[in-house]
């Protein structure tokens, strides 16, 4: 593994995620890509195993769930995660890979948020007027996959939000996640048509933000 095994407990549900190796897809250039760099897709295999407690105690954090004995049920999950990084366009894929070995810290970080989450040549290219806003929140917004009973429906936040997601390249991954999301009920983005999904999905009136850069 890429690197070392982190493990939280939440409600006493016991979570151990592990992260391969960071490979590299392809290198290539874009329609949109600046002035002397190419693109890179990296990819990671992130490997989930969590236990969950047929019985939850109140342990009140006084003492954890693993130290009463109870036997949970396992679930093992895995999912490929990818993350997109300009390099200079006169390297090849040797020389990334180097770079890349250099990093024994690296990973591809899950970021979630109730909002677009723009890089800042994103950020740019909407006020400019070169794209819209809606086209990377119908892009990012969180979905269930085709193997799912739901597939293609929308998957919302425990406030019942909106939520979107991306991958970031890490060079030091400190956590596996980061998590932007609010419990507020009105702080999210929705474009029309998804403002229109999650009308369907709640059976209530949706607002619609009318904030175009985050």
């Amino acid at each position: 593994m890429n690197t070392t095994p982190s493990t939280t407990e939440t409600n006493g549900i016991v979570k151990k995620v592990s992260h391969g190796p960071v490979t590299i897809d392809k290198l290539y250039k874009s329609d949109y890509q600046k002035k002397g760099t190419q693109s890179v897709q990296l990819r990671q295999l992130v490997t989930t195993d969590a236990t969950y407690p047929s019985v939850q105690p109140k342990t009140g954090g006084l003492f954890s769930t693993e130290e009463f004995g109870i036997e949970g049920q396992e679930f093992t999950s895995t999912e490929q995660r990818i993350a997109w990084v300009d390099v200079p366009e006169d390297v090849d894929a040797a020389a990334v890979q180097t770079r890349l070995d250099s990093m024994p810290q690296k990973g591809i970080m899950k970021v979630l948020s109730n909002r677009p989450i723009l890089s800042a040549n994103q950020k740019n290219a909407v006020e400019r007027q070169v794209t819209e806003l809606d086209t990377f929140a119908n892009s990012q917004v969180v979905r269930y996959p085709d193997t799912h009973p739901q597939a293609g429906q929308l998957i919302l936040d425990k406030s019942g939000k909106i939520q979107y997601r991306v991958n970031s390249f890490e060079p030091v991954l400190a956590k596996d996640t980061h998590d932007m999301r609010t419990p507020e009920p009105e702080d999210y983005y929705a474009s029309e048509a998804l403002a229109e999904e999650l009308e369907m999905a709640v059976g209530g009136s949706v607002g619609v933000s009318q904030n175009q850069v985050i």
